[in-house]
């Protein structure tokens, strides 16, 4: 982008920040050409799209629309769950199971209006059709206050149709159409988002990157966009960026940033050296930090009409001096960075432009996304976009007697993690197997080593609970779950995880020792807790001389590394 490729500005939705402070346009991608060009477009076809971001054919009907159960006084002062997310024209039926509830929109003391049932019984079903996107907090009148009974319903929109990528940043930089998966570097981490989770960026050393790939070289029509929360505005920040002009390369692409002062800049470039390089439009206002602002930037080269919208709206985002027409996007052997600009060389000749704050949901797409498209995603808010169903995250489940009911983590990529509580006399476990969204039906198979699944799944919400029998110690057991549908009827790809079993490896590096004995002797008389459940290897609820005795009789076996 101009300055530093715009891409270590802040991507404030997809917008790219022209260097204003310090950077000439060509080091960020260029100037924008004459705003009389980003006039001559076209009329645009009209595309519908199904529940799922798919393009409808013409006479195709709309997928029907989905009745959501939610359980209301379930066991005590709770909706279960306490939490659906749906779609625009879905319904959620609210079941009484006992007496004295209500299901009223608002928070508790404040009702909106959109709905109440009014306090009903054990037995009674009220219903509502959610038409808008959004999120929609409730609450029941007579224990919202006192006793903190509160309900949520996130109504999602589709994900627009041609997208590349989706960064989540849902507790790690997986690309969730499983394209361009990412990596975490440096000073970066999460923090709740606009959307779920959200990348944290230090503004120093923190920055996402995915590896050069066919699918982000786009040539054509291009989207790109973000919800963004910079700390400040005092300094140019990328958001995403495909830039390096280091060592005299010209490998630039595209980039989306944030400008001192709050604009953003949105850039394209054309492979050649400055001038006549770029191609970008920026913003006349800024935006404000501390909040989260949707941010996006279009590109479409057979019309050079470039826009800039935040929070939905076009800016008419100026085209910058010294912009050329770009007719092909420059493909580019850069990596992609969110949070930085890769490599300017005009800034120390290296990387540049961090950002300082939070970045969500990140997307790109190979087309020109519609104003109505792009406004849709900025409504949506907090709800998001209705997630492509796959698996994020496993568990090993055990109940510890009264002390309560323990998970240990098992990574579903990489190397496993490691159950190191014993099955008893039949080698029985639960495995816990969590989804992005609410599910419907699914199968589990033990497909490698020794074990078999023992009855059906069952289903809690987004969670799918698989028992496994006659798993025995010191073994790797695979177990591949499929044909696992959401409420949105997607069908999730069939995904295999491995589970480590080692009872008496209470420290988890992989072997029983001493260290796992010390370890153990040293919590002697507690209760299992969440810091300590690992030495209650027989899980019955406190750490004892049994537990000493099983871990010495592992002594010396291990998984391998």
């Amino acid at each position: 982008m101009t300055g530093s490729h715009l891409g270590a500005r802040r991507i404030c939705c997809l917008v790219v920040a022209f260097a204003v402070a310090g950077f000439s346009p060509s080091e960020f991608g260029g100037e924008h050409k004459p705003v009389a060009s980003e006039k001559k477009t076209t009329a645009a076809p009209i595309i519908i799209l199904d529940r799922h971001g798919r393009v409808v054919p013409d006479n195709t009907p709309a997928a029907p629309r989905q009745t959501i159960t939610v359980t209301v006084g379930d066991g005590g002062f709770f909706f279960s769950p306490s939490s659906v997310t749906i779609q625009a024209g879905d319904v959620v039926q609210w079941t009484w199971s006992s007496s004295g509830h209500s299901s009223t929109s608002g928070s508790p003391g404040m009702p909106n209006g959109l709905w109440d049932s009014g306090v009903l019984n054990q037995g009674a079903t009220f219903s509502h059709t959610f038409n808008s996107t959004g999120s929609f907090p409730y609450y029941c009148t007579p224990h919202g206050q006192c006793c903190g009974m509160t309900g949520l319903v996130n109504v999602c929109t589709p994900p627009p149709a041609n997208m590349v990528s989706w960064w989540g940043a849902e507790g790690n930089a997986r690309d969730a159409l499983g394209n361009n998966d990412a990596v975490v570097q440096g000073g970066t981490t999460f923090e709740p988002g606009m959307v779920g989770q959200a990348f944290s960026f230090d503004g120093s050393t923190g920055y996402v990157e995915m590896p050069d790939s066919a699918s982000l070289s786009i040539s054509g029509q291009l989207t790109i966009d973000a919800w963004i929360n910079p700390n400040t505005v005092s300094s140019n920040q990328e958001i995403v960026n495909k830039y390096d002009t280091c060592d005299g390369k010209e490998q630039r692409s595209y980039a989306l940033g944030v400008r001192a002062g709050g604009e953003i800049q949105f850039c394209v470039y054309n492979g050649q050296s400055d001038p006549n390089a770029y191609h970008c439009v920026q913003t006349t206002n800024g935006i404000t930090p501390g909040v989260f602002t949707h941010v996006a930037g279009t590109f479409d080269p057979a019309t050079q009409a470039m826009k800039i919208y935040v929070n939905g709206v076009d800016t008419l985002a100026p085209v910058l001096p010294g912009s050329v027409d770009v007719n092909v996007v420059f493909d580019s052997f850069t990596p992609v960075d969110i949070g930085r600009l890769f490599c300017a060389g005009s800034i120390n000749n290296g990387p540049a432009d961090y950002f300082g704050g939070l970045i969500d949901e990140v997307e790109i797409f190979n087309r020109v996304l519609s104003p109505s498209e792009i406004q849709a995603i900025a409504n949506a808010g907090s709800a998001g976009k209705c997630r492509a169903l796959q698996l994020t995250a496993a568990a090993s489940r055990k109940t510890h007697g009264a002390a309560g009911t323990f998970d240990i983590n098992m990574p579903i990529t990489g190397q496993s993690g490691v159950e190191c509580r014993t099955g008893g006399a039949n080698g029985d476990y639960t495995l816990v197997f969590t989804f992005s969204n609410l599910l419907l039906s699914g199968n589990a198979a033990v497909t490698g080593g020794i074990g078999t699944v023992s009855g059906s799944p069952t289903l809690d919400g987004a969670n799918m609970i698989v028992n496994v029998t006659g798993v025995t110690n010191v073994q790797m057991l695979t177990v591949t779950v499929s044909n696992v549908t959401d409420v949105f009827n997607q069908i999730a790809d069939n995904s295999s995880v491995n589970f480590g079993f080692l009872a008496g490896d209470t420290n988890a590096n992989r072997a029983v020792n001493a260290a796992d004995v010390a370890q153990t002797k040293a919590r002697l008389g507690q209760t299992a807790d969440g810091t300590n459940f690992r030495s209650d290897v027989n899980a019955n609820g406190s750490i004892n001389a049994a537990d000493v005795a099983i871990i010495k009789a592992n002594g010396g076996t291990a998984l391998p590394p």
